[in-house]
């Protein structure tokens, strides 16, 4: 015969918001190891492709919070003409 606990409606509120934020907090780690990952993606089409010139973007790169822009900046460097293209596709500096 178990022992059936009665939690207050306060109790059951901070666990209510307790396992929001953890889910919060987790959805954030989630979209900054993409985001980190589609860096490390987009520096490396830039190094292939246009050298150094093209690595000395990543500063400007890394304005780009929202990861579907990073993922469409990804899919336009493969086929990016050339560093003037980039450029114009890129956030200007602050």
């Amino acid at each position: 015969m178990g022992v059936s606990r009665v939690t207050s409606p306060a109790r059951q509120e901070w666990d209510n918001s307790s396992i929001r934020n953890e889910r919060v907090l987790l959805a954030q780690a989630a979209l900054k190891g993409r985001n980190e990952n589609a860096y490390e993606n987009i520096e490396s089409i830039l190094d292939v492709k246009f050298g150094e010139a093209g690595v000395a973007l990543m500063p400007r790169v890394s304005l780009i919070q929202d990861s579907a822009v990073l993922k469409s900046l990804h899919r336009f460097l493969v086929t990016a003409p050339d560093l003037d293209a980039v450029r114009e596709r890129l956030p200007a500096t602050v």
